[in-house]
């Protein structure tokens, strides 16, 4: 998702772009992903990353416009708000700070109710956020695939990245497992896989935290808006499903769907929305998120390797911020200042 928002502004631009693709576009973390799209919470309302995550989902609307156009595909995207609920007075507690820090609602159960009827009769309040939205991941990385192709984007998949090559400090290409693809301009973009990527001056510490998930599939959805509680999250599409995640789990490349992962996220919904006990159980996967030892994102360019870039490690947020990040590496690529101070996220402070 990042490398192809990348290689579509780029592409945009009238720049010639080819995108190496271990497996196929759209696949991997985008396919998994939820495509739940909420800024807020994750970090202090004051922070460099709220206003990048805030900035990219009010860019959505237009980069959905771009690149469906040029697809000539749908894809599923609406902002219906989000209920994070409580269970208990310390659940309370923690959602009426994040409610102060952001001058957002902290409603009690009744208000909540009256918004979504099938929560649980144990919920004790909840947080409402009404600028969250939600996108159809494996719609959207089919489409941006397709925009890309328009824009004349070059896609070699199925070939692996396996070192930047360099002329001093001089970036001159990428070579592959079967060949040498020559650029003069190289963006690391490549997830949970990063960390693979030889003859980089840093290495990167980017690791796999696996997202087991599953689908459920009901005759009439039972709510309308996001919803979340601290052990799951529910999603629901305009087919009827919903989708519940996630487990994050630290366990490798490790791409196994565990029992005891789908049972948890099975009763966390169930305790959510009781109505789910009579759904249809639809699908179920993992994925791997590509994270840091900050949980923040690797953004910017090599201060050592010129023509270097990086865009990875965006953690539980690659599909927010994919609108963002492909701007602010094609600004900076075209040596542009980039809307953003990206000091944060440089490289440089894993160096």
């Amino acid at each position: 998702m990042i490398g192809c928002a990348i290689a579509f502004e780029l592409a945009g631009r009238g720049r010639s772009v080819t995108v190496i693709e271990r497996d196929q576009p759209g696949r991997a973390a985008t396919w998994a992903a939820a495509g739940m799209l909420s800024p807020l919470g994750e970090t202090p309302p004051d922070s460099t990353f709220a206003a990048l995550a805030a900035a990219s989902l009010n860019a959505y609307p237009g980069f959905l416009t771009d690149l469906t156009r040029d697809a000539a595909s749908g894809v599923e995207f609406n902002a219906p708000g989000k209920l994070e609920v409580a269970f208990d007075e310390a659940e309370a507690a923690h959602l009426r700070s994040i409610c102060q820090a952001n001058r957002l609602s902290f409603m009690p159960a009744s208000a909540a109710r009256a918004l979504e009827a099938e929560l649980s009769d144990d919920i004790v309040g909840a947080a409402h956020f009404p600028a969250d939205a939600l996108v159809d991941p494996r719609a959207l990385g089919y489409a941006l695939w397709k925009a890309c192709l328009k824009r004349e984007v070059v896609f070699r998949a199925g070939v692996s990245a396996r070192a930047v090559l360099r002329d001093g400090n001089v970036v001159t290409g990428v070579a592959t497992d079967s060949d040498v693809a020559k650029a003069s301009v190289v963006v690391i973009a490549a997830g949970a896989w990063s960390a693979d990527i030889e003859a980089l001056p840093v290495k990167l510490p980017v690791v796999p935290v696996r997202g087991q998930m599953l689908a459920l599939q009901c005759a009439t959805l039972p709510f309308q808006r996001l919803l979340q509680s601290r052990r799951c999250y529910l999603i629901p599409r305009a087919d009827g499903r919903v989708l519940v995640g996630a487990t994050m789990e630290r366990v490798g490349f490790d791409s196994s769907t565990t029992a005891a992962g789908i049972q948890g996220l099975l009763a966390a919904a169930i305790q959510l929305v009781p109505a789910l006990a009579n759904a249809a159980l639809a699908e179920y996967w993992t994925g791997f998120r590509p994270g840091t030892l900050d949980d923040l994102p690797i953004l910017g360019a090599d201060s050592e390797v010129s023509g270097l870039y990086y865009a990875t490690g965006h953690y539980r947020n690659g599909i927010l911020l994919a609108p963002i990040t492909g701007r602010i590496i094609a600004d900076l690529i075209e040596q542009h200042v980039p809307p953003f101070p990206l000091h944060e996220f440089s490289v440089e402070r894993f160096r």
